[in-house]
């Protein structure tokens, strides 16, 4: 279903050029201006396990390196399947979290 969805818009993607993608492979690897170890607010990571995007050890080595981190990895799922598969699950914490940070505002 993911694949049958997605190869109609990734056309859609590169209709102008691959510059977009590679440029954000270049970010992927250039100074991000600060250490993953300085981040000082909670974070929330999930990452699919089939993940040919961004591979699962780029994801794990930021839950490893972020103080506090809460990662999930879904061994069965990629880069777009996270999204289809556990959306209500990711919404919910992120909902959640956002009430959080709205509570310690106010």
């Amino acid at each position: 279903m993911v694949v049958v969805w997605a190869m109609p818009n990734l056309a859609i993607h590169v209709r102008q050029g691959a510059r977009g993608a590679v440029h954000e492979g270049a970010l992927y690897a250039s100074d991000w201006g600060f250490k993953l170890g300085e981040v000082t607010r909670p974070v929330r990571l999930w990452h699919g396990e089939q993940d040919i995007n961004a591979p699962v050890a780029m994801g794990r080595f930021q839950a490893r390196h972020l103080p506090d981190c809460q990662a999930t990895f879904y061994p069965a799922d990629g880069h777009i399947s996270i999204i289809v598969n556990h959306a209500a699950e990711i919404l919910t914490a992120l909902s959640q979290a956002e009430r959080r940070i709205l509570e310690e505002i106010v």
